[in-house]
């Protein structure tokens, strides 16, 4: 977080942490194909024989095709986890005056602003051992509802900083309001 004096402006980075959103992602991907090779023998001892051996053979298909289909189904699983972990956005809130501008997006940067008052509630979920976790900032009158930040390093802290910003310029606002022009 740094902070500008002469602009009034506050900044805080919020990305998330990818090498352990990899081993995350990672981790459910071995999870998930261990499940699959444990049911796959469990199904096999109830019955007895590998049930899909008569199948191929009833199709007249190899069983070398079989082991290609599974590490086909592997990669593609990998690869598409690979892309959903470089998906992940970082974002950039500024505090300035009474709004905050918020930037996102992985590939192409987006930037929108929006009032504080617009500013619901900043809440995260943390994922315990490796105190990860998502930051979601919820807005009201916008059309994005909602930035949640996933897999963030120190989210509470991070979650504590967003608020006390917030907390900080709404006390500012109620301080120094600002005069209502009235029409005679």
């Amino acid at each position: 977080m740094e902070t500008q004096d002469t602009q009034d402006i506050e900044r805080l980075d919020i990305s998330p942490s990818l090498i352990e959103a990899y081993l995350i992602n990672i981790g459910k991907a071995i999870l998930l194909i261990a499940a699959l090779i444990g049911a796959f023998y469990f199904v096999q001892y109830l019955v007895g024989e590998n049930p899909f051996i008569s199948i191929f053979e009833t199709l007249g298909l190899p069983w070398v095709w079989v082991t290609r289909i599974v590490v086909a189904c592997i990669a593609v699983y990998l690869v598409l986890i690979i892309f959903s972990t470089l998906s992940l956005t970082s974002y950039e809130l500024i505090f300035e005056g009474d709004t905050l501008t918020y930037s996102y997006g992985s590939f192409f940067k987006v930037t929108k602003s929006t009032p504080i008052a617009n500013i619901v509630r900043v809440n995260f979920k943390e994922y315990n051992p490796l105190k990860l976790g998502d930051i979601v900032v919820e807005f009201t009158g916008t059309e994005v509802k909602e930035l949640k930040v996933q897999y963030v390093s120190d989210a509470k802290r991070k979650c504590e900083w967003i608020n006390k910003l917030i907390s900080l310029k709404r006390s500012e606002q109620e301080a120094n309001p600002k005069e209502e022009v009235s029409v005679s």
